[in-house]
């Protein structure tokens, strides 16, 4: 979406702009105001990053923190910060999600995490998984275990047949 709509890009820089350089508890007032902002409190699932990831460790803090002062909500977020989460594993609340993405710096320590891990996909290529493939984000935000993912706007045709 950034590459496709500038306002977009704008958005999300001017967004991470208001955040970087922030203590834990100025983050967690800055993404509390935005959750609170939500018009339709009937929500029951909050994806955390559409776009971005954890950058440091404050910041995953306050997610959790904004996530324990909501128990009876879902948090869920993919994340390539794998040195990040494993200084805060044992911090992260119930009812937040966090999905390892493969294709990182540190993807060794997967393994070593051992928590749901997605793999990004292309339909059609040769190497394609054998993993089930999440539609929805259903497998993130109720974990069964390892998933793909398609990368989008590429080979959208039907899935199902990689799904072993």
């Amino acid at each position: 979406a950034e590459a496709a709509f500038t306002s977009t890009r704008r958005q999300r820089w001017r967004n991470f702009e208001k955040l970087k350089n922030k203590t834990r508890p100025q983050l967690r007032e800055l993404i509390s105001a935005s959750i609170n902002a939500v018009k339709d409190s009937s929500w029951d699932k909050c994806r955390v990053h559409v776009s971005g990831d954890f950058f440091n460790i404050p910041y995953m803090q306050a997610w959790f923190d904004c996530a324990r002062a909501r128990p009876n909500k879902i948090f869920y977020a993919y994340t390539k910060s794998l040195k990040i989460f494993q200084k805060l594993e044992a911090e992260k609340p119930s009812n937040f999600h966090i999905t390892l993405s493969e294709g990182g710096k540190y993807d060794d320590l997967i393994q070593v995490l051992n928590p749901t891990h997605a793999k990004v996909t292309v339909i059609g290529r040769k190497d394609t998984t054998t993993l089930p493939i999440d539609h929805d984000d259903s497998h993130a935000y109720k974990p069964q275990g390892n998933f793909a993912l398609v990368i989008h706007g590429v080979g959208t045709e039907k899935v199902e047949h990689l799904v072993g």
